[in-house]
């Protein structure tokens, strides 16, 4: 009997989402896979030879990834790095990390969100062939949504499209009870199909909203200036939000449209001192329906903030107006 159903109708309909009982039990395993640092042995991968340094193709401050084959397929081995938490040997940390990850993102089922194939784990060989744990997933063709726009394909791309497939992809994350958030979204979090689709990835700073696995997320990965104001003024760390998630969502639309970050090339705490007064200025390649949308996203109170379902059925209206 299928948890959900891919069928459309309003994004968040309980059709879309997973039962109450079957959230239980990904929480649960959650927990477990955490605290004891078990994978699930269904998730667990042994054909999958280990990449060279050649095939490296991005580094991030938690993880680099690969281009590999499995199955004649192109995937992308995501390797973990770096701990996340100060007192922990690095195995530990990076055993956590990754498995709090994919135990997140491997229940998730949704058209424009990257589906997780499994994880792999490499036995130390020698000094230059180091253990490592990684995930793996489809390799996606076209790279970041960032590296995207540069090309012709996507200097061509309907940018309201990918903008719609991805507050779809917030929908249905935001609709779970308990609420699951992304916690990261920005361009690099988002990959490119060989068919250009968009599809959300990086799960690592996602968790159950209110899950006691961890408390926080970290306050030094991600893009600066898509930080909602309440996520600068924590000291020490912010639950994600669905209202964060929504503020960051407008910043990738005011960057997917504009071409440019929302504040520049303003770093640290330049940021937040300007978000204490102001919103970023509108750019002139930004229409007044998605400028709208933007503000929208961008509320400084929180509970003020639209939701996805909004958003997406605004931007789906907004399609089949340029349509008709």
């Amino acid at each position: 009997m299928p948890v959900w159903s891919p069928t459309y109708g309003e994004s968040d309909t309980p059709s879309r989402v997973m039962n109450s009982f079957r959230m239980s039990c990904y929480t649960a395993l959650r927990k477990i896979s955490y605290k004891r640092q078990i994978a699930p042995s269904v998730l667990l991968i042994y054909d999958l030879e280990r990449p060279g340094a050649a095939l490296c193709r991005a580094r991030g401050a938690f993880a680099e990834v690969y281009q590999g084959e499995w199955l004649g397929e192109s995937v992308a081995i995501k390797v973990v790095t770096k701990p996340v938490r100060q007192g922990e040997t690095a195995e530990e940390g990076k055993k956590k990390t990754w498995l709090r990850e994919l135990v997140v993102w491997r229940q998730l089922q949704h058209a424009n969100i990257l589906p997780l194939l499994g994880i792999r784990y490499w036995e130390e060989t020698s000094p230059h062939e180091v253990a490592a744990m990684c995930i793996v997933s489809p390799w996606a063709a076209y790279g970041t949504l960032s590296e995207y726009l540069r090309v012709p394909e996507g200097q061509a791309c309907d940018r309201l499209s990918i903008l719609t497939k991805v507050a779809d992809a917030l929908c249905y994350l935001h609709a779970h009870d308990p609420e699951m958030v992304h916690g990261d979204l920005h361009p690099a979090n988002i990959v490119i199909d060989h068919d250009q689709q968009p599809l959300v990835t990086d799960f690592g700073l996602s968790q159950f909203y209110r899950s006691f696995t961890t408390s926080a997320i970290s306050s030094e990965k991600g893009y600066e200036q898509y930080r909602a104001p309440e996520v600068w003024e924590s000291d020490n760390g912010f639950n994600p939000t669905s209202a964060a998630d929504m503020y960051a969502f407008g910043c990738l639309c005011y960057e997917v449209y504009s071409g440019r970050r929302p504040w520049g090339d303003k770093k640290g705490l330049s940021i937040y001192h300007e978000l204490l007064s102001r919103r970023p200025p509108r750019s002139r390649k930004i229409s007044d329906n998605i400028w709208d949308i933007i503000k929208s996203c961008w509320k400084r109170n929180v509970a003020d903030r639209t939701r996805a379902k909004d958003v997406w059925i605004q931007m789906r209206d907004l399609q089949g107006m340029s349509s008709g």
